[in-house]
């Protein structure tokens, strides 16, 4: 019958979908994308990302602070041939590891001032401490965090160790088929991905529901509906080779006993296991890295004004960068967040990031619910600048702003999201439901590309939710322009491109004008509350117009794509049959 229908569907969406690209121009629908113009699209996305990664603008030493450009202070260096036991004043006599650093910017009192500046050697890798739920406690105000020296960004990351070598990797189970699993030699914490050959290979996780004394897993169920999101497992424990029933898969099973509850405890380790068909992984490879599901974030920024520029951010659990600071509300007890002002994060990478689980549960339709988080930048408040940044291939948001400010006054600021490149994560979120960000003068969402939505598997679709995400009060100017939005891969809310408030119904709403969307044929352009809008509406243009404002968008569709029972809704029929 599934077959049937979806046979059913294909023609139909066929048909539909050429209709409504020849008469593109006579009703104001999208047009079909042309080779020549998606060839052109992804060129100029690898000028960019070119661009970004090889940016060599250093912050300079200068008596007038310019957050972003100048420091004025005092400048501390770290390198992999540096010493622990050096000053790190100069780049010859640099520190060697985060861990001076850790406790600089957590320790009291804090050796960092306003002013200052960290610089980390290009061509480094930098790993802090995953065993905690954040790895750097980040107290420090107006700090610089930058790169010096020549080569690619150094790298901070949260993967414990790289995994290369053949006694790394022990075999536990080949068959007849050429199916080969292996065991990591040491217990990790809990891993939501292993990045192979610096992002060549993304092993993604099978997920385990963790029962109180054990694991049990069957055949996870990915639902979209509201009854039921997230990952359902039903059945008793399956063996490696069943569960692992693709190659280049993971399994991690940190022992969990004796907790009532599971909630990123990063402690609690266990054996990790990887299906790798074509031989030992230690020796296929020349970089395996580990992501942790287990952590929170890399930096927990408690401190206004600070800076992170040309560093490239690595296998940071649920958050690279999250907001930490909580000042006290008007009634003196309820935190606001509204003191975390001023952060400027440009000239960045974020990578591989994302996946990890927040929580085991039983849902009240009888599933078994393994949770994932994936914030990305998280909650930085007032007067953020997230620019000319690389983002790619993460189980997570790239910039996600949620319930960050609660206090019913405070200093009007901005928040702006410029000139990024955004590839295979769960794209931006700018979510709150309460009367906040009445706080800010203006959001803008501008020159932006955003690829390929959710690619990367996560566990969890709830975060699925378009390349961009906008679902609060507005009451400042909101602004998202000249952005390309190409494509959702998949997501909670019929894959659909634009997701929020519309302002027919709302009353007011983000301005979107002059951005490009391309779209499969058979998936959404715009999600709100009240439904949505198909990107093969022949009547897509004017909609668009009426519900976001942008007269001047230009629409493609990518015919290629037939919605399968993952992304099926309860009213993609109804919609379907309302077009014909």
């Amino acid at each position: 019958m599934k077959r049937m229908l979806c046979a059913i569907i294909a023609l139909v969406m066929l048909c539909l979908s050429g209709c409504s690209a020849c008469a593109a121009e006579e009703t104001g629908g999208a047009q079909v994308l042309s080779a020549e113009e998606d060839a052109r699209m992804h060129a100029e996305k690898q000028r960019r990302i070119d661009e970004i990664l090889s940016c060599t603008e250093e912050i300079r030493k200068a008596d007038t602070w310019v957050p972003g450009e100048t420091y004025t202070g005092t400048a501390y260096y770290i390198s992999p041939n540096g010493d622990d036991g050096n000053d790190g004043m100069t780049p010859e006599t640099a520190k060697k590891t985060m861990d001076w650093l850790s406790s600089a910017v957590s320790g009291e009192p804090t050796l960092l001032q306003p002013g200052d500046a960290v610089f980390l050697e290009r061509g480094g890798i930098y790993r802090v401490d995953p065993s905690g739920l954040w790895t750097l406690n980040w107290m420090a105000e107006g700090v610089t965090l930058s790169a010096y020296g020549e080569g690619p960004k150094p790298i901070l990351t949260a993967s414990p160790e790289n995994g290369t070598g053949a006694e790394n990797w022990i075999p536990v189970y080949e068959d007849e088929n050429g199916r080969k699993i292996w065991q990591y030699a040491r217990e990790l914490p809990d891993i939501g991905a292993v990045i192979l050959n610096d992002g060549e290979v993304y092993a993604s996780r099978v997920y385990e529901f963790w029962t109180g004394d054990g694991y049990e897993s069957c055949e996870a169920e990915y639902y979209l509906m509201e009854a039921s999101e997230g990952v359902v497992l039903k059945g008793e424990l399956l063996p490696l080779e069943t569960a692992l029933e693709e190659d280049l898969q993971i399994i991690s099973r940190p022992d969990l006993s004796g907790m009532e509850s599971y909630y990123m405890d990063s402690m609690r380790k266990g054996p990790l296991y990887l299906r790798c068909d074509a031989g030992n992984p230690g020796e296929l490879y020349t970089s395996i890295e580990f992501c942790p599901a287990n952590l929170m974030g890399m930096i927990w920024l408690q401190g206004a004004r600070n800076v992170f520029d040309n560093i490239s951010f690595r296998c940071g659990g649920t958050a690279y960068i999250k907001n930490g600071k909580k000042a006290a509300g008007p009634d003196g007890k309820e935190p606001s967040g509204a003191e975390v002002q001023g952060t400027i994060i440009q000239n960045c990478e974020f990578a591989f990031g994302g996946a990890a689980v927040s929580a085991y549960s039983e849902n009240e339709h009888g599933g078994r619910c393994v949770w994932t988080q994936g914030d990305g930048v998280y909650s930085v408040t007032n007067n953020t600048v997230f620019r000319n940044n690389y983002c790619h291939d993460a189980a997570c948001t790239t910039f996600g702003f949620e319930a960050a400010l609660d206090a019913e006054e405070g200093p009007e600021g901005t928040l702006e999201i410029l000139d990024n490149v955004i590839d295979g994560t769960f794209g931006l979120r700018l979510d709150n439901t309460s009367d906040a960000l009445k706080n800010f003068k203006s959001v803008v969402v501008r020159g932006n590309q955003i690829w390929d939505t959710g690619r990367v598997e996560s566990g969890n679709y709830y975060y699925a939710e378009g390349s961009i995400f906008c679902m609060f009060p507005f009451h400042g100017e909101y602004i998202v322009q000249d952005n390309l939005f190409y494509c959702s891969e998949k997501g909670s809310y019929g894959n659909a491109l634009i997701r929020g408030y519309d302002a027919e119904s709302w009353g007011s709403a983000p301005t979107y004008t002059g951005n490009t969307y391309v779209q499969h044929s058979a998936r959404k352009f715009a999600d709100w509350w009240i439904g949505g809008i198909y990107i093969s509406d022949p009547r897509l243009k004017e909609k668009a117009a009426r519900f976001l404002g942008d007269a001047d968008g230009i629409f493609r569709i990518i015919e290629d794509d037939v919605p399968d029972s993952l992304q099926m809704s309860s009213t993609f029929l109804h919609d379907l049959v309302s077009r014909t």
